[in-house]
């Protein structure tokens, strides 16, 4: 089974559209890896416009294979991870979002949200491959309520 998602079709709006969208899966992952080799860490950039999106879980710190969180690189910032339920004419899709900052996204499970600047980046290391997400943020949408979370 790929471990590549579909990334709802109508949502890339760069230029490498057809890594992600026009190719099957396999084949996907094949191109995705040869250009990840070609070009270094590439970024695609997500059109969120015709999608809706719910936060799945609470946020939670990213961490690494030791459980610590993970800070990014350059700027020393933390890193939490957002749990996504993306929604679409074709579908839903779970997704995991990175974000980084000092505090976590103020945002509670079954609230619609935006993710600022969503972006796809497909990886590929020690012959596993998938897609990372990572956005600059994420806000509530206005008026929106959390669906089931219990407040205090």
């Amino acid at each position: 089974m790929s471990r590549h998602p579909r990334h709802f079709p109508s949502l890339l709006s760069h230029g490498h559209d057809a890594v992600c969208c026009r190719y099957a899966p396999n084949e996907a992952e094949r191109i995705a890896s040869k250009l990840i080799a070609l070009e270094g860490m590439m970024r695609l950039l997500i059109d969120t416009s015709k999608v809706t999106f719910t936060v799945g879980r609470e946020v939670q710190p990213k961490t690494d294979q030791n459980g610590q969180q993970r800070f990014e690189r350059n700027t020393n910032v933390p890193m939490w991870a957002v749990q996504l339920v993306a929604m679409d004419d074709g579908g839903a899709e779970v997704i995991t979002v990175t974000v980084t900052g000092h505090q976590p996204p103020k945002v509670a499970v079954g609230q619609l949200v935006n993710p600022v600047e969503l972006q796809a980046i497909p990886w590929a290391q020690n012959g596993k491959n998938g897609t990372a997400f990572r956005a600059s943020d994420i806000k509530a949408v206005a008026g929106s309520k959390a669906g089931s979370a219990s407040s205090s």
